[in-house]
């Protein structure tokens, strides 16, 4: 075990084996690194690609709650504004042409803003309160209401007062949505920003959709399943 056993990538201590020769290690699924499950809860990850921090050659840190970024991800890390755009260009362009799903004019000019980890998690929806939250569609709803509490001219004043209490205060509601900014988690790999973009674009698809009725969305569950489905498919 100590001479040829597994090494763990944290502390570079061989992984130890249990009397049977097995050995527990956590193992992460791209770079095949193993790490001794005591590194689990107190060793930091990649912001991108969870990869383990090496206790001897650290991670560049982000500078945002101790989140840091591995050296591969640090070759196409997004930091700026600017550099978000043409990641949203990109994105549009696929859910139009590659997907063929309609674009609505009113998106193409969507803000995209990076921003640190505690504007996108001080605020939880019921879907990720267990979740690191990584992107937002922020929108507004405007509700209107009309009243419907026009009496007909000929009937008498007694009616017209019998009708006016009974009917003054029924209305009919609207509402209409406008996105103002997608946000997206800073300090990730392009490929990653880019499919966080996707998923929010897609929220925004419904949201800014003719047929979408405001005050009676989809389910929840089923609107963020079919962004997630557009983000894996990006």
């Amino acid at each position: 075990s100590e001479l040829f056993g597994i090494k763990c990538v944290v502390c570079n201590e061989s992984i130890p084996v249990d009397s049977k020769g097995a050995a527990a290690y956590i193992k992460h699924p791209f770079f095949d690194e193993k790490m001794c499950p005591k590194h689990a809860y107190t060793t930091r990850r990649c912001t991108s690609c969870d990869r383990f921090e090496p206790i001897q050659h650290g991670f560049p840190d982000l500078g945002d709650v101790n989140r840091c970024s591995c050296l591969s991800c640090c070759r196409s890390i997004v930091i700026d504004n600017e550099d978000a755009k043409p990641l949203w260009k990109k994105v549009i362009k696929f859910i139009e042409g590659t997907l063929e799903v309609p674009v609505w004019d009113s998106m193409r000019n969507i803000p995209t803003v990076l921003v640190g980890f505690e504007a996108l998690n001080a605020a939880k929806t019921e879907l990720s309160q267990d979740c690191l939250t990584r992107g937002l569609c922020v929108t507004e709803c405007e509700k209107n209401s009309i009243e419907d509490n026009k009496p007909k001219s000929e009937r008498s004043h007694q009616q017209l007062d019998s009708y006016i209490r009974k009917n003054a205060t029924k209305t009919t509601s609207t509402a209409s949505n406008t996105v103002s900014a997608i946000l997206c988690l800073s300090g990730l790999c392009s490929d990653l920003t880019a499919s966080i973009l996707a998923h929010e674009a897609t929220h925004a698809w419904f949201r800014l959709h003719p047929y979408c009725e405001a005050l009676k969305p989809i389910p929840q569950q089923v609107e963020e399943g079919c962004c997630q489905l557009v983000a894996r498919l990006y």
